[in-house]
């Protein structure tokens, strides 16, 4: 895969920018809820690290995503609609097995409001990544976003994998090179989970 990787231009045509009254149409929008993430960010941090504690994981916290990133998104992928803004607040849970998971689930449970769960190691993406995606209610409304995942999945993320999903999200939807991505991300993502049932099957 990373080969192949080697032999792909970057889009010539990446998705249309946003035109900079949209920008600040958009930033309009967005900072109000930036702001909230903001202040819920230290008690969203505690609970996801005390939930990680109790099924002996590993927590990854991230900032609180971004005007640049965020405007696109709210404006190209979620068509202004404020509602679908679901990963103000995002993190990681990182378990030792896919065996882990429903315990990791339950711990969150314990100490977020769930509003939806998507179980996409029974349903990988068509790149072929896979994880358990929660998004989560904060008391005063804020949303955000919890990914359970295990080791080899999120080391195939934050190498090639993420540099793949960054020519899949700019290419144009109908394009080879689109296309090319998603077929490398699903054979590189297939190894990864590849090696994650080959550790199941040697710690049994």
């Amino acid at each position: 895969a990373r080969e192949r990787t080697r032999t792909m231009s970057h889009p010539r045509k990446p998705r249309a920018p946003l035109t900079p009254d949209q920008r600040v149409r958009g930033n309009i929008l967005l900072k109000p809820l930036q702001v909230k993430a903001e202040k819920n960010k230290p008690a969203f941090d505690a609970l996801l690290v005390a939930a990680t504690k109790q099924v002996h994981g590993w927590p990854m916290t991230a900032p609180v995503k971004g005007l640049k990133r965020g405007v696109e998104k709210l404006l190209l992928e979620n068509k202004g609609d404020l509602g679908q803004m679901r990963d103000m607040l995002r993190a990681t849970i990182v378990v030792a097995e896919e065996g882990d998971v429903t315990a990791a689930i339950e711990a969150v449970a314990q100490r977020f409001e769930i509003t939806r769960m998507k179980d996409r190691f029974s349903q990988p993406l068509p790149s072929g990544y896979s994880d358990i995606l929660l998004n989560i209610v904060m008391p005063d409304g804020t949303q955000g976003e919890i990914q359970i995942n295990v080791p080899e999945m999120i080391a195939a993320k934050e190498g090639l994998g993420h540099a793949l999903y960054e020519i899949e999200r700019q290419a144009k939807s109908t394009s080879q090179l689109r296309l090319d991505s998603v077929e490398l991300q699903s054979r590189y993502y297939g190894e990864a989970r590849d090696a994650m049932l080959s550790a199941i099957s040697s710690s049994k």
